[in-house]
């Protein structure tokens, strides 16, 4: 059983990663929905619409990207936070919310920001009910 985990972790790693350089990869200008591009599969185990949260957005950047250039660009969408995720990576969350094809227009105004995604939610699946199963 220890060893279906590990390779359920191994796998669940593997799709949040290819995830990531996928959307990482879309169009600056877009959203990444239905434009015929590629973009509009939604990852494994992902609803397409429902599991981003709305108003939340990462933000990934030069090291000198700092948290006033962020207000000054997303400020007057009702900035609620700014986190620091590490790595020149930022949470945003705004109170309103434009979409990602005007948070990405304002974004490419900026050298220092690489790209904007939506924060999404990933899911884990759900482990067996088999109570059975041996353990160890």
């Amino acid at each position: 059983m220890r060893v279906n985990r590990t390779l359920c972790v191994i796998f669940m790693t593997a799709l949040v990663g290819c995830g990531c350089a996928r959307h990482a990869e879309a169009p600056a200008g877009g959203d990444g929905a239905s434009s015929g591009s590629g973009y509009d599969v939604p990852e494994p185990g992902i609803k397409p619409e429902g599991e981003r949260v709305v108003g939340e957005y990462i933000v990934r950047g030069e090291a000198s990207l700092e948290r006033e250039t962020l207000h000054a660009l997303f400020g007057h969408y009702g900035l609620r936070e700014i986190r620091d995720l590490g790595r020149s990576r930022f949470l945003i969350r705004l109170t309103d919310d434009p979409g990602l094809s005007v948070i990405r227009e304002l974004a490419s105004d900026e050298e220092r920001i690489r790209s904007v995604e939506p924060n999404l939610r990933y899911r884990a699946p759900e482990p067996p009910s088999d109570a059975s199963s041996p353990r160890g």
